[in-house]
């Protein structure tokens, strides 16, 4: 299962060079993911209601070419891994006019509770479990 959005860069999110910075990235990768998470049945935030939270404990990405202000990308967020306490999402950028791959990354998460220990999905949330093991 993968959740794609589509993304105009703004001018906001360029740097004096005219390109997107590079944090910029990552944010992108949050609206693509919570897009994949709606697609397992439960969104981020009804999963946090329930009493899951997701942190974000490894993060990678590969800056691949440059995109500037007004440029049209595809950002796609795909869940690679899932093992009861964790989860990998693994990220790719393309601009839409030309197709080349601007970035590549991934996030891992961490299952816990509000108290932040770490809980096994399936046993814990086993119907939230369900959806992400539909998507891998």
């Amino acid at each position: 299962m993968s959740a794609s959005i589509e993304v105009k860069v703004r001018y906001s999110e360029t740097d004096r060079m005219g390109i997107a910075h590079h944090a910029q990235y990552y944010v992108w990768f949050e609206e693509a993911r919570t897009e994949l998470f709606r697609m397992t049945g439960y969104s981020y935030r009804e999963m946090e209601q329930k009493g899951l939270l997701l942190p974000v404990i490894e993060t990678q990405c590969k800056y691949k070419k440059a995109v500037t202000y007004d440029d049209d990308i595809l950002v796609t967020a795909k869940l690679s891994e899932f093992k009861g306490a964790t989860m990998v999402i693994t990220y790719n950028i393309v601009k839409k006019d030309t197709g080349d791959t601007i970035a590549e990354g991934m996030t891992k998460h961490g299952c816990v509770n509000k108290e932040m220990k770490p809980i096994r999905l399936k046993k814990v949330f086993p119907e939230i479990a369900e959806g992400f093991e539909r998507g891998m």
